[in-house]
């Protein structure tokens, strides 16, 4: 537990919006992990804060945001550094829904004579690491090593999804395939710098008992080895109600720390 010693506890807090709203001084850190820069090496992330008061994710200029509300009471700028750099060289074990985001990069220069509608010349495309992926790509960039546990339809965004996880050095990955429901595919279209469409293939069907028997053994057997557990739900179906617990359970008995990335509403183990 050396490598999290000094890690903040962050608790949930209301969504803005609520009644209590007005109850507390939260604020919302929103962290841009910018892309690898040559030879292998990340630049650091740029940090923002605006009044908040819940965990979300969300997309902006086409690249993924994680957005964390913080109490300011519990941690400070100074902390959050201190907390980032233990993160180097910590085990991290990662369970949730890996998906596939596809950019189509393009030029409009005419509406189409069919719809009143863009037409998009397309220039080029770029696909990446989404949904609990894209947690995996920010743990890496925070220097840590991870075990990422996670299913997959045997499909060719699958097999990308694969490949982009194999580039990857520091991640051990545990991604199961399946033949009974396909890779989610977010797509998104973008003129210039404006996102102009985006186009979702999934499903959201909890996933088969025996894959969650496969999930959750491959995920106890890290927990020796792991500092934290990440469960990251984008509400696709790897996290059932019984994963989730049954991890929640076994990780409180191994004594490691639980961040919950939320999209269900029962984390309470």
């Amino acid at each position: 537990m050396a490598g999290l010693a000094r890690l903040p506890r962050v608790r949930r807090v209301p969504r803005p919006g609520g009644l209590d709203r007005g109850g507390g001084d939260y604020r919302q850190r929103q962290l841009y992990y910018e892309p690898r820069a040559r030879g292998g090496g990340h630049r650091q992330p740029r940090v923002n804060m605006v009044e908040a008061g819940i965990w979300r994710r969300k997309t902006i200029h086409h690249q993924q945001v994680t957005t964390v509300w913080i109490d300011q009471a519990m941690i400070d700028d100074h902390q959050l550094a201190q907390s980032i750099s233990a993160l180097e060289s910590v085990r991290v074990l990662c369970v949730g829904d890996v998906m596939l985001d596809r950019f189509v990069y393009g030029v409009v220069e005419r509406v189409s004579p069919e719809a009143p509608v863009p037409v998009l010349r397309v220039t080029h495309e770029k696909a990446m690491l989404g949904g609990a992926g894209n947690v995996v790509r920010n743990l890496v960039a925070l220097r840590a090593e991870c075990c990422f546990v996670s299913l997959l339809g045997r499909d060719g965004a699958g097999r990308d999804v694969t490949r982009l996880l194999g580039q990857e050095t520091t991640v051990e990955s545990h991604v199961q395939t399946v033949t009974d429901r396909p890779t989610t595919i977010k797509t998104r279209f973008v003129a210039g710098t404006q996102q102009i469409l985006r186009s979702d293939e999934e499903t959201a069907d909890e996933i088969a008992a025996g894959d969650e028997t496969k999930i959750v053994e491959r995920a106890t057997a890290d927990l020796g080895q792991a500092k934290a557990l990440v469960l990251s739900d984008y509400g696709k179906g790897v996290l059932t109600p019984r994963v989730t617990q049954q991890l929640i359970v076994r990780a409180r008995a191994a004594e490691v720390p639980i961040i919950v990335d939320p999209k269900g509403g029962d984390y309470s183990g």
